[in-house]
């Protein structure tokens, strides 16, 4: 991993890029719960302090359950658990919003952004189901976004579907 690292620090320097999305990893029958929360906890422990090195920020992410194997963090609250617990002492890590993810597992996203979305780091747009540009599916997308703003998030929103069109036609959704 330490190899990992030096590469994903050699790469920031060169890009700016300054937000590093890391994957908590899939449970495995192999090792107990506590000894996976243990590992996966050092592994975001060295990665934050790898990146403060260039001002960066480490993200976790949850992911839409049954897409991504035995993944643990499904919800906002999943990854705050990790946050406030046994990385309540590092500055630099946040959780990453995905609405696609958050969304798919049920979550407010209206609620959840705005009781959060002041302590954001970045946040990342899909509707579901299909993953595509907002308006494509049942998410309250535009509402989401409102109550972001409304909380203070000041970050940026990333695009992350697949449109369902060609790309111009897909941002449509863009409020000026």
């Amino acid at each position: 991993m330490a190899a990992n690292l030096d590469v994903v620090v050699a790469i920031a320097e060169r890009t700016g890029c300054r937000l590093f999305n890391l994957l908590y990893g899939q449970l495995d029958d192999a090792w107990s719960p506590e000894e996976q929360a243990e590992t996966a906890v050092a592994a975001i422990r060295s990665a934050a302090e790898a990146v403060a090195s260039v001002g960066g920020t480490v993200l976790l992410e949850p992911l839409t359950e049954g897409f991504n194997g035995r993944y643990p963090l499904l919800t906002a609250d999943d990854v705050l658990e990790i946050l406030d617990g046994p990385l309540a002492d590092v500055e630099n890590v946040s959780l990453l919003f995905d609405t696609f993810h958050l969304g798919s597992n049920g979550v407010d996203l209206p609620a959840t952004a705005a009781r959060l979305g002041a302590n954001l780091a970045h946040v990342q747009i899909a509707d579901s189901p299909g993953r595509g540009e907002p308006g494509s599916g049942a998410l309250p997308i535009d509402e989401t976004l409102d109550a972001l703003k409304t909380a203070g998030y000041s970050g940026i929103v990333a695009c992350e579907y697949k449109p369902t069109t060609d790309t111009a036609t897909s941002l449509n959704w863009i409020r000026p």
